[in-house]
């Protein structure tokens, strides 16, 4: 018999599990794949106490189910409380206008034995 927090354990673990797996596949789709393999573990690992909870019954289930959904939401909760800014900051001002060929998501395009990628490296050695 499911209980309210047996079902709430089985939702967050879902949520968790699909979020993971999307950013896996958004991983994969920006070709990153250091960061989609971890996407991929965490999926399938970080959902695992949560179902273990949820469908194994032992003393104190509820209870043990209640603290790990509060540690979750809590801590997904401080992640939204804003915790100020710093009044004395300002936007850094770039002291010449920035060529966006420079940036590392521009080179990653970038193809060995291209016109383009000989043009760019001809002129920024």
């Amino acid at each position: 018999m499911f209980t309210i927090v047996s079902i709430l354990l089985i939702i967050t673990a879902s949520a968790a599990f699909l979020f993971l797996l999307w950013a896996g596949v958004v991983s994969v789709a920006e070709r990153e794949p250091r960061a989609a393999r971890w996407f991929f573990i965490l999926a399938f690992i970080l959902p695992v106490p949560y179902i273990a909870i949820a469908f194994t019954e032992f003393s104190y289930q509820n209870e043990v189910g209640g603290i790990l959904l509060l540690l979750t939401f809590g801590t997904f909760l401080l992640f939204l409380i804003p915790s100020g800014k710093n009044k004395n900051y300002r936007q850094p001002v770039p002291a010449k206008q920035i060529d966006e060929r420079d940036t590392m998501f521009s080179r990653n395009e970038l193809k060995p034995g291209t016109p383009d990628f000989e043009e760019y490296y001809r002129n920024n050695p």
